[in-house]
């Protein structure tokens, strides 16, 4: 029987190949996808309806999202969504048109919590480029038992916070910080 592409039924039921595969393979490619498209995968069919929710590593990027409000929304939903599944990687980028993370930086740090508690073992934050505007990061606790690697990128931090870092994270070995500024 042919649809209205021309295609046959059975040449189309073949073609999706990637929902037959073993859950985890699945989560595996959704982990380099963008937050945002992972969970966009829900309406493929059935078997991937909540598959987004429980990948093991995060991008969430604030690219394509229209308002800082809007980003906003998304993350708070996708977190809560989550719930404690644990996290190999959480990278958050405030990579959108006029979003900083200065702006909502309480809420920005509930989400560096939020992966910190879930045994995140790769975290990144990275923040637009702006001198007056840069993330500070002195006032987020880092403490973590299974963080091993940390990128930061346009922030501001201080001696203190440092220190509390190297303190509270024993298992980190690897620490990338670019364009960073001391703050004083």
């Amino acid at each position: 029987m042919d649809t209205p592409s021309g295609k046959s039924a059975k040449a189309t039921d073949e073609g999706d190949r990637i929902s037959g595969l073993p859950d985890e393979v699945r989560q595996h490619v959704l982990s380099f996808l963008p937050a945002r498209e992972a969970v966009r995968t829900c309406v493929l069919s059935t078997r991937w309806h909540d598959l987004w929710a429980s990948v093991p590593r995060l991008n969430v990027a604030a690219k394509g999202f229209t308002s800082q409000s809007s980003f906003i929304k998304f993350v708070n939903a996708l977190l809560i969504s989550r719930g404690c599944i644990p996290l190999k990687s959480f990278w958050l980028r405030a990579d959108g048109p006029d979003i900083f993370l200065n702006n909502f930086r309480d809420t920005a740090y509930l989400w560096i919590r939020y992966a910190l508690r879930n045994n995140v073992e790769e975290l990144g934050v990275i923040d637009q480029w702006t001198v007056r505007e840069l993330f500070q990061l002195q006032y987020c606790p880092f403490t973590s038992s299974c963080l091993k690697k940390l990128h930061l990128c346009y922030i501001k931090i201080d001696d203190h916070a440092i220190k509390k870092l190297f303190s509270g994270c024993p298992a980190l070995e690897d620490l990338e910080m670019i364009n960073w500024v001391a703050v004083l």
